[in-house]
């Protein structure tokens, strides 16, 4: 068959409720990674861009801390004295527009700088010279960036006549000052601007200036200096090692010196430089290059230097990994394995993906696995030698191989290790220090038990009170560690689940409101997409949306339903059951649909009519998509699906399950009544079979059993972030929701009933039907090719001449007669 009917395409492609993105969806940085070993908290946090962390790859701001601009307004500081405020200091540095300064300087007009103490101090005469460097900077500002407009102008639109002419100037001036401070800042400027001036016809003058008033001194610019100083070497291995000093020194120039250093040079830099200096940083580039295991390297660097600033960096960037490799696939459900469009094994981020069912696949996520546990094991001995040497800081050892035994799920070896260390609240561990406790208490103890809720609600508001470290300026709103609570939250929800705490479990994973696949996020009620439809779909504000049951639809029983309905009505709530109890409750008709809609995959037909009758009748015409996924046709009939069926059922006056499962019922009760003769049971068995095959993946009511239906959504896949899956209930109900087995076995009761010809013609037909549509749910094709069915063969054989035959071959494309 080489093309699918207009039915079946419509099925097959109807768009997920509430996923409509131009571009598709994405994951933002920290939804496909979990991370809760908190980088930066040894104080050292200049090194953001270059975590392994939610932002791996994200942080691309250089110094977004400003730790270099504060240290050069505090060296200027130390020439104007206290008097000039750093955040004047700051401003006119770094906020002031060339054209505006300059605009002032040549009217001697000051007013749009009253009460800048820094331009006041400039201003006295005494300080002419200062002032006239500063007038040569902004000079040189404006004619860097002279279009002043991005749109226009090239990142580097340089008006270089005139800036050669102010860094000639710059470098004069570096050569008659006597004043120090000033012949470093002058010769400063006259290599930096001179790099954008590549026609110069000699650079040696330039070069000689830094190495004779920047590179002896300690001062901001000599980080900033190597940088353009490197830059100008013709020698590239004498350039290289000038940014790798630029990389050192510097904040600001960090990101642009670690990108202009490939990983060659750093490997052949470390197997052949004498310097342990240059040394110590070409290893923490390399641990910083380096995707996978860094642990040889950081063995190196401990070697080279046992106290070095970039360990403490370089054993987080490894612990965030196995963080990664091990906890996204325990909490957020990515797995260990990440692979490109040709599966060939890749460390993209943005290739993560969750696991599928394939044995190999799963075989190869268990070897990655232990293999990961093993390499957290040789960290751990690592960060135990590292502890009896001159290492940086002990207390940052005790967490991390705490966070790592944590990891491997030996909590007993973590609290032997926090056994005796003692953060205080001012201290920049102390918020790592409770997510260890809170970690180890959630695994050690009870979390049924009210004793113990009590202290992790303790512990958990100390943790969201707990101030961040000192200093610590936020690039993003969304910014690094933010989500710590909210990945706390999912770890605990996985205690409860697994001590058979349903209902809690769900409130505190909804309470972290951390996505494991985007499709639960949905809360729109759509009216922005179907205003032109018939059927308007919402008429009043929803009272539901998938979040706020997805966790039950896919973990809950009917009876954990039930507890769940009374627990909301409870009065005297524990202050624990309080803090993860939502700020507004779904209404009682939510749970009741999704009691109903499993005791429908139950095929407890009965119950489920129970519970749809206590119901607010109107409920599926105002909530969610029931009215645009829920037809008016009657459950029975299969409509253009099966154009050999001459009897149509009634049309529904409006979306109800209700009057859908009490056509189901009658149906079963008819079946099950006495006194009817073979033809009217194996008619009533054709029509269960219909209304089972309606309720499959591709069948018109597949609402009436799941909330989503994806394209390309099959048996085998679990499902990934970005697309809805009805696993894990595939597990107890995907043979008939994809495969329509309790649909076949209806229609074979059927078959052994029945004598007559059409009947049994339909009977075949329905059979070959529900293979069509489960061929596409198993992700088979079905064309030509394909092997004649029994079915078909059947079909030809005797019924070639019946009604229902004829009018198959005639209509029916999504059977190849």
């Amino acid at each position: 068959m080489k093309h699918l009917s207009k039915s079946l395409c419509l099925i097959l492609f109807c768009f997920i409720p509430g996923l409509l993105w131009a571009c598709g969806p994405s994951i933002y940085p920290d939804e496909a990674r979990f991370a809760l070993f908190r980088n930066g908290i040894n104080g050292q946090e200049g090194f953001e861009p270059f975590y392994y962390s939610e932002y791996f790859l994200n942080s691309n701001a250089p110094d977004p801390q400003g730790r270099d601009y504060e240290r050069n307004c505090r060296e200027w500081q130390a020439i104007t004295g206290k008097g000039v405020q750093l955040e004047d200091l700051y401003s006119i540095q770094y906020t002031c527009a060339p054209d505006s300064f300059l605009r002032a300087y040549e009217s001697r007009n000051w007013a749009a700088f009253r009460g800048n103490s820094f331009v006041q101090w400039l201003s006295k005469k005494k300080n002419r010279a200062y002032l006239d460097y500063f007038v040569l900077a902004k000079q040189m500002e404006s004619e860097q960036f002279h279009h002043g407009d991005p749109w226009t102008a090239n990142l580097l639109d340089t008006n270089t006549i005139s800036l050669q002419a102010l860094a000639k100037t710059a470098l004069e001036r570096s050569h008659k000052t006597k004043n120090d401070f000033l012949k470093t800042r002058y010769a400063f400027q006259a290599i930096k601007s001179v790099y954008y001036v590549p026609t110069t016809d000699d650079f040696s003058p330039y070069l000689k200036a830094f190495e004779t008033y920047i590179e002896p001194r300690e001062t901001i610019v000599k980080g900033w200096g190597y940088y353009f100083y490197g830059l100008l070497q013709k020698d590239q291995y004498k350039r290289n090692l000038c940014l790798l000093r630029a990389f050192d020194l510097s904040e600001e120039k960090k990101i642009a010196a670690f990108n202009k250093i490939e990983s060659d040079f750093l490997v052949e830099l470390i197997q052949k430089e004498k310097d342990p200096y240059l040394k110590e940083i070409a290893l923490a580039m390399q641990g910083i290059y380096t995707m996978g295991r860094a642990e040889d390297i950081i063995r190196a660097l401990f070697t080279v230097n046992p106290g070095s600033k970039y360990l403490p960096l370089l054993l987080s960037r490894e612990i965030n990994k196995i963080e990664d490799w091990v906890w996204s696939y325990t909490f957020l459900g990515f797995s260990n394995l990440a692979m490109d469009d040709q599966g060939t094994p890749s460390f993209s981020y943005w290739n993560k993906g969750y696991t599928e069912d394939e044995p190999a696949m799963k075989d190869m996520m268990s070897t990655n696995r232990k293999n990961d546990l093993a390499y957290a094991d040789g960290l751990c001995r690592l960060m135990e030698q590292m502890s009896g040497t001159a290492f940086i800081d002990r207390d940052f050892l005790k967490l991390a191989q705490a966070h790592l035994y944590n990891v491997k799920g030996n909590y007993t070896t973590a609290a032997r290790l926090m056994t005796g260390v003692v953060i205080p609240e001012s201290s920049v561990y102390f918020k790592q220090w409770l997510i260890e406790s809170i970690i180890i208490y959630t695994h050690t103890e009870d979390v049924r038990e009210d004793k113990v809720q009590a202290k992790l609600l303790q512990l958990l508001q100390a943790f969201d009170k707990a101030p961040e470290p000192l200093n610590l300026k936020k690039e993003e709103p969304i910014a690094e560690n933010e989500d710590d609570l909210s990945e706390l939250f999912l770890v605990i929800s996985q205690q409860f689940m697994d001590r058979g705490a349903i209902n809690m479990a769900g409130l505190i994973y909804n309470k972290s409101n951390h996505l494991r696949n985007v499709y639960d996020g949905w809360e729109s009620t759509w009216d922005d997409v179907f205003k032109s439809k018939e059927k308007s779909p919402h008429t009043v504000s929803p009272k539901m949306n998938y979040k706020q049951i997805a966790f039950w639809d896919r973990h809950s029983s009917t009876e954990d339903l039930k507890e769940l309905i009374q627990f909301k009505d409870k009065k005297h709530k524990t202050p624990f059951e309080q803090y993860f109890s939502p700020e507004s409750w779904p209404d009682d008709q939510v749970y009741k649909d999704l009691i109903g809609t499993k005791f429908m995959r139950m095929e407890r037909y009965h119950d489920a009519l129970k519970v749809f009758q206590s119901m607010d009748q109107e409920f599926w015409n105002d909530n969610y998509f029931f009215s645009e996924y829920l037809p008016y046709t009657g459950i029975s009939d299969l409509v253009t699906y099966a154009p050999w069926e001459q009897s149509k059922t009634k049309q529904y006056k409006s979306t109800s399950k209700t009057d859908i499962v009490a056509d189901i019922v009658a149906i079963t009760d008819k079946l099950n009544a006495p006194g009817i003769s073979n033809e009217q049971r194996a008619e009533y068995y054709k029509k269960l079979g219909n209304c089972k095959l309606n309720m499959t993946k591709n069948g018109l009511f597949w609402m009436m059993l799941s909330y989503g239906n994806f394209g390309q959504e099959n048996r085998g896949n679990p499902g990934n972030f970005h697309t809805y899956s009805f696993y894990p209930n595939t597990i107890a109900y995907g043979d008939n929701y994809y495969g329509a087995k309790s649909a076949q076995a209806a229609y074979d009761k059927a078959l052994k009933l029945t004598k007559n010809k059409e009947q049994l013609a339909a009977l075949y037909l329905y059979k070959e039907l529900a293979l069509v549509l489960s061929d596409y749910a198993f992700s088979n094709n079905y064309d030509e090719k394909r092997t004649r069915t029994q079915n078909v063969t059947m079909l030809r054989k005797y019924y070639a001449h019946t009604k229902a035959y004829e009018a198959a071959a005639s209509y029916c494309a999504d059977i190849d007669l």
